[in-house]
């Protein structure tokens, strides 16, 4: 059936046989379990790692006896009292006794970092401080006995989760030897290269893995990841479309995508790039910041591709841009990213744009931001949001009414005043109510000193001088 005699082999052989037979009755008692357990009865690993299965089946019955057989094997082998610390920990809720196997691995192998990495995670995981603290002393103590190979990547991979510094986890990474890895190893050290920004060694290692091990998804991961740290993106695209072809979409993470869709920014192919960060989007996790970190890359691809049109002087394009990206995120419920983008569009129309016509000619930017600005306070449902667009409105209409005195600012004026008094407290943008009680003053001196006194009796607390002079200014006409 599979490579029995090869314990590597075996390993990832078994998992999916076993997960196959999720709740058979003594699925460890069939032919084909004792018959590898038969060939691999002197190897705890091999045995441990088959009561690992049977705790991923939901069969820990199972789990234990073979832990308790890799325990009679060899009584040192601390991953067997870890896995079971790790079953106490994550499937009983039993931290008493999750600490109890964790602290028995380092004592029968205290020269095993396994333990160390163990108890470590186990009091990052209360998240307390006494706790913080004991992690803090279990990481310092695995970095300080890095005597291994193992030890070493242990080390750099808690000193990055601490905050340690850079140049120890590399100095940590330089001295691992990794020409007779594990396969599992070995595509852990390459991703810890890869995460350390160790880009060269980094490199070497994915030949390896992907050369030795050809059929195995992660090396080609790690080094579309690692190529694209070093800005290569023509590789890194080479890398991805085999990633891509060799994985089911319900299988690759949110980083697959929004790694690979760098390369395709990088050759201008913004519609495939903003695709792809869209599905790293739906891959991730609404509550991890990673989703607000790809949202951000897919805004900033928006405008770098807006900015591109911008530059070309192909401002109604862009407009096109930057409308479809913000019809995009009120998609997907995010007006955070859309008022972003309503704000870079309206620097183009009134900035950019406005600048390079003279007189009248500014009517159309002018008018095509107003109405902008008009959809943003109509979409969004944050207070501040809504604010922010009426103050934009009243604004823009002034410079409207400046050039064409027959459009009247005073309906936009008097909207975001009308705002301003419905809040029971000042937000962000109220407290422009100022400038447009000036602007109000030119042509309704009487509604703008109204307007002013009712203010200050309302926020008598706040402290505005310019308010104080125009009052004082309007009450003497």
């Amino acid at each position: 059936m599979f490579a029995q005699n090869d314990p590597e082999a075996t390993i990832r052989a078994l998992a999916p046989v076993i997960l196959e037979y999720h709740g058979q009755l003594r699925m460890d008692s069939t032919d084909l379990v004792r018959n590898i357990v038969k060939r691999h009865e002197k190897n705890p690993r091999v045995i441990t790692a088959i009561a690992g299965m049977f705790y991923e089946a939901q069969d820990s019955a199972a789990a234990h006896r073979f832990e308790d057989f890799a325990l009679k094997i060899d009584p040192k082998y601390s991953p067997a009292y870890i896995l079971r610390g790790d079953a106490c920990m994550n499937i009983y809720q039993d931290t008493v006794a999750a600490k109890y196997w964790f602290q028995k691995a380092i004592d029968v192998a205290p020269n095993n970092p396994a333990g160390y990495q163990a108890m470590f995670n186990y009091h990052m995981k209360r998240k307390n401080g006494v706790d913080s603290t004991a992690a803090m002393g279990f990481a310092q103590r695995l970095i300080e006995n890095a005597n291994t190979d193992e030890g070493r990547m242990a080390a750099a991979e808690i000193n990055r989760r601490t905050g340690g510094s850079s140049e120890t986890s590399i100095s940590l990474l330089e001295n691992v030897s990794y020409e007779n890895m594990r396969e599992d190893e070995l595509s852990r050290y390459a991703f810890q290269l890869c995460s350390n920004n160790m880009t060269e060694r980094c490199q070497l290692v994915v030949e390896k893995g992907m050369q030795e091990y050809p059929d195995n998804f992660y090396f080609y991961r790690v080094a579309m990841y690692n190529y694209a740290h070093a800005a290569n993106y023509t590789e890194a695209e080479k890398m991805g479309k085999k990633l891509f072809s060799m994985l089911p979409e319900d299988s690759l993470a949110c980083e697959d995508y929004r790694i690979y869709s760098y390369c395709y920014t990088a050759r201008g192919d913004n519609d495939e790039a903003i695709t792809l960060l869209w599905k790293a989007v739906e891959t991730t996790n609404p509550e991890w910041a990673a989703k607000q970190q790809v949202l951000g890359r897919i805004e900033e691809v928006y405008k770098l591709w807006a900015a591109s049109l911008e530059g070309k002087g192909q401002y109604n394009e862009a407009s096109t841009i930057y409308e479809a990206s913000i019809s995009e995120f009120f998609q997907h419920g995010d007006e955070y990213h859309a008022v972003h983008m309503y704000s870079a569009y309206g620097t183009m129309l009134t900035q950019t744009w406005a600048e390079e016509l003279n007189g009248t000619e500014k009517l159309e930017p002018y008018h095509k931001a107003l109405d902008m600005y008009k959809d943003m306070s109509e979409k969004c449902t944050d207070e501040d949001y809504i604010t922010s667009g009426l103050y934009r409105q009243f604004f823009i209409s002034y410079f409207i009414n400046r050039l064409a005195p027959e459009e009247s600012f005073e309906p936009y004026t008097i909207a975001f005043i009308d705002r301003v008094f419905s809040h029971s407290k000042l937000g962000y943008y109220d407290k422009n109510i100022t400038k447009a009680l000036q602007v109000l003053a030119t042509t309704q001196p009487a509604q703008a000193l109204d307007y002013a006194k009712r203010f200050q009796q309302k926020y008598p607390s706040v402290t505005d001088k310019e308010l104080d002079d125009l009052i004082e200014k309007l009450s003497k006409k």
